[in-house]
């Protein structure tokens, strides 16, 4: 029977990288830390979010393409550095679905063991995202890994980190062992 023996495998949750906010909440972290990185000064920094957060509301929350908004609104123009209709690569209405998501209610309805992994020196999603997602699964039923010097792409110094790989397999294991 397909599937007998691996019926544990479709009871947890794997959660590298992911986030617990708001896509909106997320994109203004995102470009703090992106500006900060950046050697932006703190009073720049603000403003540019005052700013991100019109261009963000307008963009995810009302449903507007980035090209229609600068359109628009061409001081905003500067701020801008992806595509007109999307970012990223990936249209504007992947990133409104995104938004669209309850995240909060999504991740207290798991009821099933999650495994919470992130690198040290993720600059994409932040520990707070992570630490979110533990808080808000069943008691218990979360478990927070953080890898020191990991980037959002599982690198450590440019090169894919197995040891990842390992901490899963084992977390995986160790459900298996004990039956949770």
């Amino acid at each position: 029977m397909p599937g007998r023996g691996h019926d544990w495998l479709c009871n947890v949750v794997i959660a590298a990288g992911s986030w617990a906010r708001t896509w909106y909440e997320h994109m203004l972290e995102n470009e703090r830390v992106r500006l900060t990185t950046e050697g932006k000064s703190a009073a720049e920094v603000n403003d540019a979010i005052k700013a991100f957060a019109q261009f963000y509301d307008l963009y995810l929350i009302q449903g507007q393409t980035p090209g229609h908004i600068l359109t628009q609104h061409p001081q905003g123009k500067n701020l801008w550095y992806h595509a007109p209709d999307g970012q990223y690569g990936r249209p504007a209405a992947f990133y409104q679905q995104l938004q669209e998501l309850n995240l909060g209610q999504v991740w207290q309805d798991v009821d099933a063991p999650v495994l919470v992994i992130r690198g040290s020196k993720d600059t994409i999603m932040s520990r707070a995202d992570g630490k979110e997602i533990v808080n808000r699964v069943h008691p218990g039923k979360a478990h927070y890994v953080e890898v020191e010097g990991m980037t959002h792409g599982f690198n450590v110094e440019k090169k894919f980190h197995g040891e990842v790989v390992a901490i899963i397999l084992n977390w995986a294991k160790e459900r298996l062992a004990t039956g949770k």
